[in-house]
């Protein structure tokens, strides 16, 4: 008897056993069975500074408006083309007879450049054209120099009538540093009447003020002194 219970204890402990190695079995199969999720790497964050595209600036110009320049020789040359053929101004003074012209009086270390146009005979024919470029704070200086010089010619038609239309008429403007004295007309043969003589005059220095308005953008103040 003993040994029949003996024998039916040791078949239960094999068959304990048995499950417990079937258990174990299956639980290391399922650990290497089961895969395991791969750890999910977070990017970086990247600032703001980093990742945000600051356009460049783009830099507008600054407008300047640019002065105009006008050279003496462009201001004669302006004044001898709407002249045409009866322009009398031909005779450029030379730099040895400067302090016997027409701007005899100025400082001419102050003077930057000069056209001065004047007939063949001076002594017959006052016609002259003056365009100065002065150093700056001489103009006003250079304006009584050539008013000083008009009044002279102003005095000789008195005595001698002869162009008075023409001289009466003179032109003395500023634009800057230029200084522009223009007492010019046409070359007529023809005999006129003091009439004609001043409508000839109006029509001349007319023609001159369109182009020098046209060069220097406006047409400044007559300055000339006619006393």
């Amino acid at each position: 008897m003993k040994k029949w219970f003996c024998a039916l204890l040791f078949i239960c402990l094999l068959l304990s056993l048995t499950a417990c190695g079937s258990r174990t079995s299956n639980a290391d199969t399922t650990a290497e069975t089961t895969p395991v999720p791969e750890t999910t790497t977070v990017p970086e964050t990247s600032t703001a500074a980093e990742t945000t595209m600051v356009p460049e600036t783009t830099r507008v110009p600054e407008t300047t408006a640019e002065a105009l320049s006008v050279t003496p020789e462009e201001v004669e040359a302006a004044i001898a083309r709407v002249m045409g053929e009866g322009y009398k101004c031909t005779v450029q003074v030379s730099q040895e007879d400067i302090p016997m012209s027409f701007i005899g009086g100025m400082d001419m270390d102050k003077i930057k450049s000069c056209v001065v146009k004047q007939t063949t005979i001076p002594s017959v024919n006052l016609d002259v054209v003056v365009v100065v470029e002065c150093q700056e704070g001489y103009e006003q200086e250079a304006v009584d120099v050539l008013n000083q010089s008009y009044a002279q010619s102003l005095s000789y038609i008195r005595m001698y009538p002869f162009g008075v239309a023409m001289v009466q008429g003179a032109r003395l403007y500023q634009s800057g540093n230029l200084i522009m004295f223009i007492m010019t007309g046409s070359e007529t043969e023809a005999e006129l009447s003091e009439e004609e003589a001043a409508k000839l005059a109006a029509e001349d220095y007319e023609k001159i003020d369109a182009a020098l308005q046209e060069l220097l953008g406006s047409l400044p103040e007559n300055l000339a002194i006619k006393e």
